[in-house]
């Protein structure tokens, strides 16, 4: 194993084009810029440095801790783009924030999207993203990407899209949605592609993403109990350009174009406004939902849509959620009215929807063998195989401590 310190973006791309598995790059504090490396040897690690772009197309490539400030690179751009295979973006920063408080128009004009991951395999582990269109998207072209404990404060579109077969989202929180323009903004949204025409797939189509699981996070409209959602009474509009922009009531989990083919989602908290849907997958089949809360933040105006709504029969399973409002056809579920909050969770008014006791345990689901465990087993996030530079370092002493012992005992013999 090496180690590179680069002091110029020349010497860091000099440095990185003869990298091999293992080998550090400590990227310079100077800023990248627009960064699009040549071939990358897979398992180099690229260490911190500060970016306005990254685009990467080689395969098995380390990030860590890279900084990325991509303010007015677009609003359909992206801070990073990953189209290679078995990539992992650690503990990423994508920052658009300049410290004043943004119009609509600034948010236009200044955000970008987050991060696309366009191949097979790619994790993002950590870190976090301000003022960002979109924030992680896995292309549909790709699959099985993880996204774990990514933390997006400030987004104007959606979240995250649930697009990949096999793909993971877990431990993320995205919170302060944002209403800027016509998009229908969403913590969490499928859609499958029509293969005839490449367009989200239609009402009644059999295009699919399969085996997706949504597993312990938490999308939140707003942090600002203060905030003027939680008493409105319609959607906003029209939009003022040079004003600050209102808070998006978006939408929680769902999946309308085409069919959600064996998902798991499972212990979510959703809190939106009521003319937004909460968890809903309309042509689900083989879906489990369970143990999830779907909170209508606001007592004013009622509506029916912050509810949990999935399609009956077809495999699924609906059961230990709490809603304002659930399908009745799906028993072993509670339905929690705005006003009864107070009794169930342990400071509402404050976005903080813990249980105080009153509620069910979570529901545990039978195991695939027969077998009913006696608990509910904890969530179980896989672990990245990303090697640790300063292990690897301190193993390599270790192991030449060990030589040179048994060199001097062989000389003392």
């Amino acid at each position: 194993m090496q180690i590179f310190r680069p002091q110029t973006v020349k010497d860091a791309l000099n440095d990185i084009a003869v990298a091999q598995a293992r080998d550090v790059v400590h990227m310079p504090v100077a800023p990248m810029g627009h960064f699009k490396p040549g071939r990358i040897a897979p398992g180099v690690i690229l260490q911190a440095g500060t970016y306005s772009r990254i685009e990467c197309s080689s395969d098995g490539v380390i990030f860590d801790r890279p900084v990325v400030k991509s303010m007015g690179q677009g609003f359909d751009t992206f801070g990073i783009i990953i189209t290679g295979n078995d990539c992992v973006i650690k503990f990423p920063t994508i920052d658009n924030r300049d410290g004043t408080v943004w119009t609509v128009r600034d948010w236009l004009n200044k955000a970008c999207g987050g991060i696309m991951l366009r191949g097979h395999r790619n994790k993002v582990k950590g870190g976090t993203l301000y003022n960002v269109r979109h924030g992680v998207v896995p292309h549909d072209q790709g699959s099985a990407s993880i996204i774990e404990g990514v933390h997006i404060d400030g987004i104007a579109g959606d979240a995250f899209r649930l697009n990949q077969d096999g793909m993971l989202l877990s431990l993320c929180r995205a919170v302060n949605f944002k209403a800027v323009d016509g998009n229908h903004d969403d913590g969490g949204q499928g859609f499958a592609r029509d293969p005839a025409t490449g367009r989200p797939a239609k009402g009644g189509s059999t295009a699919a993403v399969r085996n997706v699981t949504v597993s312990g996070n938490t999308f939140l409209a707003t942090t600002d109990p203060r905030d003027e959602i939680i008493t409105r009474v319609k959607e906003p509009g029209p939009l003022v350009m040079n004003q600050p922009p209102l808070s998006s009531a978006f939408q929680g989990i769902v999946m309308f174009n085409g069919v959600a083919d064996g998902w798991v989602v499972d212990q979510n908290t959703i809190a939106s406004s009521p003319w937004k849907h909460g968890i809903s997958l309309t042509s689900a089949q083989n879906c489990t939902v369970t143990n999830n809360v779907v909170i209508d933040i606001n007592p004013v105006f009622r509506g029916d849509q912050m509810q949990i709504a999935v399609q009956r029969n077809n495999g699924n399973v609906v059961s230990g959620n709490q809603a304002a409002r659930i399908n009745p056809f799906w028993p072993g579920n509670q339905e929690i009215p705005p006003a009864d909050y107070g009794k169930h969770y342990k400071d509402p008014a404050n976005f903080d929807y813990s249980p105080i006791g009153s509620l069910p345990p979570p529901v545990v689901l039978p195991d695939p063998s027969g077998d009913e465990p006696d608990e509910a087993p904890p969530v179980v996030v896989p672990e990245t195989p990303v090697e640790d530079p300063q292990a690897a370092i301190i193993a390599d002493i270790e192991a030449a401590l060990q030589n040179l012992t048994a060199l001097v005992a062989k000389l003392k013999g």
